[in-house]
Formats: C-alpha cells, structure tokens, sequence
C-alpha cells in the first residue's frame, strides 16, 4: 500500500493514517460488528475510501459472522 491516496474533499492525492474504529456490517441479514482499519486524509482529517482495507474489513465481519455461528472458516474446509 502505498502512502498516498485520493481525498475527494482535498481534491487530490494525500498522505494518510488508518484509524481502528468499531463499524457495523450487515452479513447474511445480521449486522455484524468489527474492529475496522478506516483510513483518513492527514490534511483536512475527511475519511478515504480505501479498497484493500475495506475488502480486509469485510472478510473481517464474514470471519465473525462464522465464528459467531460455530461455522467453519475457509481454511478448514
């Protein structure tokens, strides 16, 4: 990843720092809450959209959701 993403408010490219924060996702119809990594422009502190943490974060709540319901995770099929 590198250091630098788009700020829609900054309108251009800027540094920025990821941030844990609580976040609710809705998995299978059940809101499923995790410890997401959000990411956040340094300059004017507005959140970025960043596709590799989200994807992380979504299979973060699929994760949960799993063990939440004793089912088996991917590596264990």
């Amino acid at each position: 990843m590198n250091n630098y993403l788009y700020c829609l408010k900054c309108d251009q490219e800027q540094e920025f720092e990821v941030r844990q924060e609580k976040e609710s996702y809705p998995v299978r119809g059940e809101q499923t809450e995790i410890i997401a990594r959000v990411t956040y422009c340094k300059q004017c502190g507005e959140q970025i959209w960043n596709e590799d943490l989200d994807e992380a974060n979504l299979k973060e709540a699929y994760r949960k959701y799993r063990t939440n319901h004793n089912l088996l995770q991917p590596e264990e099929i």
